[in-house]
């Protein structure tokens, strides 16, 4: 349990919202690893990496370490937000349970991720969410979703994007389709429906393409949607 002034790890994850510059970090972390960055002494302005440090002590497992690069991997997407909006994002969270519920979301949605790029996603959605274009219910939603797709999966889910915004049928038959069904992403033709009943997304799929994968669609080359 913290000491008697010490703020919970679900607090300091609220505050670390309104930090800055994470990008840089991350930059850094890529460049010359977690453990040179954890040495020198550069993760002072982020709390919440200290206080996993803090708790493991010289022990800071392969699991800390991921989820360390896990929580700055999202925190970086908030770089873009202006910082008084973020700063009133926090501040708006008066009600110490509120805060502390927030903050015990995100570990916990963070936490369980299986992969880096996951996190950057979850940044992303939250980065919508403070800036009021997703509700908080929505990005909760998104956020189990993306901790249950398989990542690469996301790439056929912006294929079917953009063959839909060409006005080209999609591949029913691919059982990937069948596990972004299953998961909420995409909505499929009934077998009694016309050959043409194409497959199309669903209000969660629309919202994660435009908010936390666009940028991927940009990396996209368009030809290889001609076939």
């Amino acid at each position: 349990m913290p000491e008697k002034d010490e703020k919970s790890i679900e607090d300091v994850m609220v505050d670390s919202i309104a930090i800055g510059k994470v990008r840089d970090l991350v930059s850094d972390i890529a460049e010359v690893g977690l453990d040179s960055i954890l040495d020198s002494g550069l993760l002072k302005d982020f709390p919440l990496i200290g206080i996993i440090a803090k708790t493991v002590g010289a022990a800071f497992a392969i699991r800390d370490r991921i989820f360390a690069k896990k929580v700055l991997s999202f925190l970086a997407q908030l770089d873009d937000i202006p910082q008084h909006k973020k700063q009133e994002f926090v501040d708006s969270l008066k009600d110490a349970k509120e805060r502390r519920k927030v903050g015990e979301t995100l570990i916990l949605l963070i936490d369980r991720l299986d992969d880096i790029g996951k996190a950057e996603i979850l940044g992303r959605l939250f980065s919508a969410h403070i800036e009021q274009k997703i509700s908080y219910d929505d990005f909760r939603r998104l956020s189990t979703i993306v901790s249950r797709v398989f990542i690469q999966d996301l790439q056929v889910l912006l294929e079917i994007h953009m063959r839909s915004k060409k006005g080209q049928l999609t591949d029913k038959g691919s059982y990937l389709h069948d596990e972004l069904s299953a998961i909420g992403l995409l909505e499929r033709p009934s077998a009694l429906l016309l050959e043409s009943a194409a497959d199309r997304l669903t209000e969660y799929a629309d919202k994660l393409v435009e908010y936390a994968l666009n940028e991927r669609l940009e990396e996209n080359d368009d030809a290889k949607f001609d076939n």
